[in-house]
């Protein structure tokens, strides 16, 4: 194997971890896919993604993919990108494994609103450089939509 088709090979495996294994690429609504692929991950191993340690890991690695991407691609914050959605979606919900899932509903569609609207230092965020721009906006947004879940969980359930 020369070292072209590794760096071949590594790209394309960056590809498939940037984009949510894809979801990103289906070019329909893919930061909503993304978010919908976070909680299905979330719902079928919840003690993993509600791990700090892990979605520490992720924001990292999501950090670096999206370096790599853009230098690549020459693209900055390619919409195809879901790995900050995903990061941010298991941010929103790392307070509690095992929510009901009007909970989740919720939980989503605080993301997704923090996500989109992207109000105040949310938007701000995301002129800094490279993956550390892209990742930060969906970091607040999951911070924001956490803490909102969470009054909301105490004060109707």
């Amino acid at each position: 194997m020369r070292d072209g088709d590794i760096m071949s090979i590594a790209q394309r495996l960056n590809r498939v971890y940037a984009t949510g294994l894809g979801v990103g690429e289906l070019n329909l609504i893919p930061g909503t896919l993304g978010s919908l692929l976070a909680v299905l991950i979330y719902f079928l191993i919840p003690e993993l993604v509600t791990n700090p340690l892990f979605i520490l890991l992720i924001f990292v690695s999501g950090i670096l993919s999206c370096n790599a991407e853009e230098k690549r691609t020459s693209l900055k914050d390619d919409s195809s990108i879901v790995i900050d959605e995903i990061a941010g979606m298991w941010l929103t919900l790392i307070l509690r494994p095992g929510l009901m899932l009007s909970q989740v509903i919720i939980g989503f569609l605080l993301f997704r609103f923090f996500d989109i609207v992207k109000p105040g230092l949310i938007d701000s965020s995301q002129d800094l450089a490279g993956g550390v721009g892209v990742m930060l906006d969906d970091l607040l947004a999951g911070l924001v939509s956490a803490g909102l879940l969470q009054i909301i969980i105490v004060v109707i359930y």
